[in-house]
């Protein structure tokens, strides 16, 4: 099974790193990942391993907090 590199280990996140810190399951994340929910990986290694890097990591944050908070109407 294909390994990160030293280097992709120390500049991104490894998609279980992603997950764990969004709190989703393996499921959920590949999920919302194949919906087109959460944006594309920042970067696709040459054995397809997925990374994703801080600013990713803000952006599905704030797209999955958006998706939580109940729309209120008046």
């Amino acid at each position: 099974m294909p390994k990160p590199t030293l280097d992709e280990m120390h500049k991104y996140y490894s998609a279980g790193a992603a997950r764990a810190e969004l709190g989703l399951s393996k499921e959920a994340f590949n999920l919302r990942m194949k919906q087109g929910i959460l944006p594309a990986p920042t970067y696709i290694n040459q054995h397809g391993l997925r990374f994703f890097d801080e600013a990713w990591l803000e952006r599905a944050r704030a797209i999955l907090n958006a998706r939580r908070t109940p729309v209120t109407s008046n």
